[in-house]
């Protein structure tokens, strides 16, 4: 049985936040698909989409680690439409 949290929010999800919201999600998530995420970005009134171009769940870049890192230091967001390439699936990571 799934775990059930009984005061999980549960939108609305266009109301402003406090700060600005980062989504980032690869292309190909077994997990999550991209197109909820897109849909995700837009629905969010302060959100923004970093889209990696690539597979997993959660994969990992240096670009996205630039972005990432910009974000958490300094509140400062990708521009709308920026995209990073993943990792190859079995290849060394880049």
């Amino acid at each position: 049985m799934a775990g059930h949290a009984p005061a999980r929010y549960t939108g609305p999800w266009d109301r402003p936040t406090a700060g600005p919201v980062l989504l980032i999600t690869t292309t190909h998530d077994p997990a999550t698909s991209y197109e909820a995420a897109v849909a995700l970005s837009r629905e969010l009134a302060r959100g923004r989409l970093l889209t990696v171009d690539g597979y997993g769940h959660g994969s990992k870049s240096a670009c996205t680690d630039r972005y990432l890192v910009r974000y958490l230091i300094n509140v400062i967001l990708p521009p709308r439409g920026a995209r990073c390439r993943g990792a190859t699936p079995f290849s060394s990571a880049d």
